[in-house]
């Protein structure tokens, strides 16, 4: 017997006065990816998410940046698949494993479109898989 459809509806949270007053945001991420067993978690940098966040700060070769996560979004047990569009140096995505890791949630592998292997960022990405599907 196939499953019962869903309501994408029921899957929407609306965010008041984001991202200014009197707008009504339409948050589809809780809809998101919900049926491939893995998480769906946007990791933004700050003012970028409509709903509360918790955030993690790091190194960066010419000084420091933070990242924020909306704060329901990460729980134990939750395994999290981390996608990005570029392999550089590996620190964002460090940081990323490090704040999903930090709220108990497992991260199941980073994935990349592109990786510049001439510097080396999967190696700051150790112990986590690292898949890339072009690497220069």
């Amino acid at each position: 017997m196939p499953p019962a459809p869903i309501d994408p509806r029921e899957h929407i949270r609306d965010i008041p006065d984001f991202p200014k007053p009197g707008v009504l945001f339409k948050d589809i991420t809780p809809l998101l990816a919900m049926l491939l067993g893995v998480g769906f978690v946007p990791i933004r940098k700050p003012g970028k998410l409509p709903y509360a966040t918790i955030a993690v700060e790091y190194q960066l070769e010419y000084g420091t940046d933070r990242l924020e996560v909306h704060s329901d979004a990460l729980e134990a047990g939750k395994r999290i698949l981390l996608l990005d569009d570029v392999l550089a140096t590996g620190g964002t995505m460090r940081a990323c494993c490090d704040l999903v890791r930090q709220n108990g949630a497992e991260v199941v592998a980073c994935a990349f479109v592109l990786e510049l292997s001439f510097l080396n960022g999967r190696t700051r990405l150790t112990p986590h898989e690292v898949v890339s599907l072009i690497r220069y």
